[in-house]
């Protein structure tokens, strides 16, 4: 099955995503109801990926409201700072494929995929279990730095 349409965008910035979903919203309206879970991945794929933020880090830092000053300061940052994340997104007949890659270390990302909503108490932890609820597929490869996800494709 050939891909009716094929797009590609980098992105490295919390702004980039939002400029990055309004493009493809744009050109694949059909992705409206999937926009949570795209976003997710694309943070998660920043924040977690790129700017090796870890789960502790960022909980301590939402307690005192330093996310976006911890972003921007690893953003500026040698080790960090050349890092990008791409998003492809494949139109098929009746599925939209969506790719995400980042340059990050990867996770053990098998302890999230059947992780409950419910059991997830703190200040943030939920983006996978998120995706997951809109995805048809949702799995990583490797180390968890590249995810693809598959959407059913909403009749137009």
């Amino acid at each position: 099955m050939a891909a009716l349409s094929v797009t590609t965008f980098e992105f490295r910035t919390p702004d980039e995503i939002v400029s990055v979903i309004n493009s493809i919203l744009n050109q694949f309206p059909h992705l409206e109801y999937a926009e949570l879970a795209i976003s997710e991945m694309m943070i998660n794929a920043v924040e977690h990926g790129n700017l090796g933020i870890s789960y502790k880090e960022k909980s301590a830092l939402l307690k005192t409201d330093a996310v976006y000053t911890e972003i921007a300061r690893r953003l500026q940052d040698p080790k960090y700072k050349n890092r990008t994340a791409s998003i492809e997104i494949k139109e098929m007949d009746d599925e939209t494929v969506v790719f995400i890659c980042d340059e990050g270390d990867g996770f053990a990302w098998k302890d999230y995929l059947d992780k409950d909503l419910s059991e997830a108490k703190g200040l943030h932890g939920r983006g996978i279990s998120l995706s997951v609820q809109y995805c048809k597929i949702l799995t990583y490869i490797g180390n968890g730095n590249k995810v693809i996800a598959v959407f059913d494709r909403a009749e137009d």
